[in-house]
């Protein structure tokens, strides 16, 4: 809902580019069912400002579900593994690009303790895979 209520800000910009990447806070108590709908609400409502710029969709990363912050999804393994099958559903119906961190960050479903220290949040040296992984996007770049 934060996300969809500030989305009229990236319009002021006239960006060519919109990556987005969103969907974890207070996920373990959202059904995928809510979730699709704000998701889907959301991308709508950016590609109707912006219908110039070519948006990027990036997968939800798994947690650690051992440490601190991660706990809270010790129950959403799976339900983040379904949310991005959504949006990567959303992206292919919406003509957006898709890029899977997930599988980037992930061991066994988990986000490895050596990328962060809280279980959610990444540590600013494990910045440097997601930075790898979107920068060939930019090549192109007007």
């Amino acid at each position: 809902s934060i996300l969809i209520n500030r989305s009229f800000l990236i319009k002021s910009v006239h960006p060519d580019m919109i990556f987005i990447l969103g969907g974890i806070n207070k996920f373990y108590n959202t059904s995928l069912d809510v979730f699709q709908k704000k998701y889907e609400l959301l991308i709508d409502t950016i590609i109707c400002q912006n219908p110039q710029a070519q948006i990027y969709l990036q997968s939800m990363l798994p947690v650690n579900s051992s440490l601190r912050y991660g706990k809270s999804y010790s129950h959403c393994a799976n339900k983040i593994k379904d949310a991005n099958l959504i949006i990567k559903k959303i992206s292919d119906t919406r003509g957006c690009t898709f890029i899977d961190l997930y599988s980037l960050y992930s061991e066994s479903d988990s986000l490895p303790s050596e990328y962060t220290e809280d279980g959610l949040h990444l540590k600013p040296e494990a910045y440097t895979l997601w930075s790898a992984k979107i920068s060939p996007y930019f090549i192109n770049i007007k």
